[in-house]
């Protein structure tokens, strides 16, 4: 299966942007307005980048190992959560751990169920903003992921030219503004904010950047161009703006998805244009170890404000940057070696179990002819 260096500098930086945003939530001093409105974009425009990846590199892997059969099914989920579980089940214990060791402190852990689906990674099914990152902070990222997973094996049969693909970006981002548009006028809870809230996490919000993945997986690995395609593409594209523009509002298209488009562009140019441009090494191996480093960062920053190890500086920028090289200084050393210790051991034996059991079906459907 090829592997595409720019993916892991992508990453890299999505990474990069978001501990960045992070670091900023940290200061309670006055940015100028220019940098509010910097850290806004980061705030939108990082994760967006993972969504694209995911469809991108979920539609590589299916089209080489998905073909329906049982076997096949078992290998595809099986190695998505091997991917995912043994990295996120340690975190899961290393914050069991702190909560344990605040004496003082009373973490919400939620519902037994909020707290069953955080367990199964499927907390974004629970219609509640405080369910979402009750275990892990950034959980509900791995939760939309697991959830689009879930979609993938009718994707991909549904799905297989790229004029198919762009008909569902536009299906996704019609479904998004139908189910926003009944969810804000009937919200389910009580609390009319915290829905709100939960409203920019759950899943259909982010579905479209999937897409937009799989657009470009179309483009990029299976090489194929589609003019009318495209320019039906385009005009959709400005004509969403343009009604947008004209009423006033900005649900057609919101900020995350013109970020996610955005990118999809720098993407786009980096498969197709720039494929062997040399990407800066310490940017990809940041990249490649860019889940660890998502999930470790937040416990560094816990450690961080806990022992107050933060110098105090009186210009808000240089106390960022400080903040900044600070978390990134402690957490890609402690990243790096979770990736080779947890995430990379935990796939690997996953990966050799996964090859037995699905030897035995193989086998045994052999036997049954």
């Amino acid at each position: 299966m090829k592997k595409y260096a720019f993916i892991d500098f992508f990453k890299g930086s999505g990474i990069l942007g978001i501990i960045a945003l992070h670091t900023y939530q940290l200061s309670n001093q006055r940015f100028p307005e220019h940098i509010h409105y910097l850290f806004s974009y980061l705030t939108y425009g990082n994760v967006q980048v993972f969504f694209l990846i995911s469809g991108f590199t979920i539609f590589i892997s299916a089209s080489h190992r998905l073909n329906l059969q049982s076997s096949s099914l078992l290998n595809f989920y099986g190695r998505r959560f091997f991917r995912l579980a043994p990295l996120y089940y340690f975190t899961i214990f290393v914050y069991f751990l702190q909560a344990l060791s605040e004496i003082h402190a009373k973490p919400a852990v939620g519902t037994f169920g909020s707290v069953l689906t955080n367990l199964t990674m499927l907390q974004g099914l629970v219609p509640r903003y405080q369910a979402v990152d009750v275990l892990v902070p950034g959980g509900w990222t791995i939760s939309n992921g697991v959830l689009f997973y879930l979609l993938v094996p009718c994707l991909v049969k549904r799905v297989r030219k790229l004029g198919q693909a762009i008909a569902l970006f536009f299906l996704l981002m019609g479904l998004r503004v139908m189910l926003n548009g009944i969810f804000h006028f009937f919200p389910p809870i009580a609390s009319v904010s915290t829905w709100y809230k939960y409203l920019y996490y759950y899943l259909p919000n982010h579905l479209p950047a999937y897409s937009l993945g799989i657009i470009l997986y179309f483009l990029i690995h299976r090489k194929e161009w589609d003019l009318n395609a495209m320019r039906a593409f385009t005009v959709c594209l400005l004509l969403i703006s343009l009604v947008q523009f004209l009423l006033g509002v900005d649900f057609l298209l919101p900020l995350h998805l013109i970020v996610a488009l955005v990118y999809s562009g720098f993407f786009f140019l980096a498969g197709k244009k720039i494929e062997h441009f040399r990407y800066p090494a310490l940017i990809l191996y940041i990249g490649r170890i860019s889940y660890s480093l998502l999930v470790s960062h937040f416990i560094i920053i816990n450690l961080i404000i806990r022992y107050n190890w933060f110098i105090e500086l009186p210009n808000p920028l240089w106390a960022f940057l400080g903040r900044y090289a600070l978390i990134l200084a402690i957490s890609i050393p402690v990243a790096s070696l979770l990736y080779h210790l947890i995430e990379m051991r935990g796939k690997q034996w996953g990966y050799r179990w996964l090859e037995g059991q699905t030897a035995g079906i193989v086998t045994a459907t052999e036997v049954s002819k």
